[in-house]
């Protein structure tokens, strides 16, 4: 009986501090990694804009190399979509472009379906030779402690792949000169 009321106290102990953590997370899941890539923006613009590019260096493009995927509309318009479905490690989904600003700035609408729609944007300020982009994401996680505790453990997943896709990506614009 002393086993079972520990696996019970131990199982509470835990869902309360994920409550806990949850009502002390925020209800919005910000973003915002960076890196400084020895291109000039029109360069890394064209990577992050079309699509066809994208797929190249996105990370979750070598999490899963046979994912089915298809793009629609043409490279840097408005509405412009990508689609993909593949294995757990990148689920399915759609990304369309909403905004854009010529070798500035490019905002998506992520569509992981019952999950909901999430913001994301590439945003690059440049010098002459070099520029920095900066991949943001924002997702509203709502007043659910459950969800704002998931949307903090999700936040940790997405920086290591927003990372490792800006190694990605200056990795590929290097190779490409």
């Amino acid at each position: 009986m002393s086993i079972i009321l520990a696996i019970l106290l131990g199982i509470l102990t835990i869902f309360f501090v994920v409550i806990v953590i949850g009502y002390n997370s925020p209800k919005t899941i910000i973003l915002d990694i960076s890196r400084k890539i020895a291109k000039p923006a029109d360069v890394v613009f064209h990577a992050c804009g079309d699509f066809k590019e994208f797929v190249k260096w996105s990370p979750w493009s070598e999490k899963d190399p046979s994912m089915n995927q298809s793009i629609t509309g043409e490279p840097f318009t408005v509405g412009s979509i990508y689609t993909w479905k593949g294995n757990r490690s990148v689920g399915s989904g759609k990304m369309a472009i909403d905004h854009i600003e010529a070798n500035e700035r490019i905002d998506f609408t992520l569509n992981f379906g019952p999950q909901g729609d999430v913001k994301t944007s590439f945003i690059i300020e440049s010098d002459k030779e070099s520029s920095t982009i900066t991949w943001h994401f924002e997702s509203e996680v709502g007043t659910n402690p459950i969800y704002r505790f998931f949307g903090n453990v999700m936040k940790g997943y997405l920086k290591k792949d927003f990372s490792k896709g800006l190694d990605n990506l200056e990795h590929y614009l290097s190779a490409h000169e």
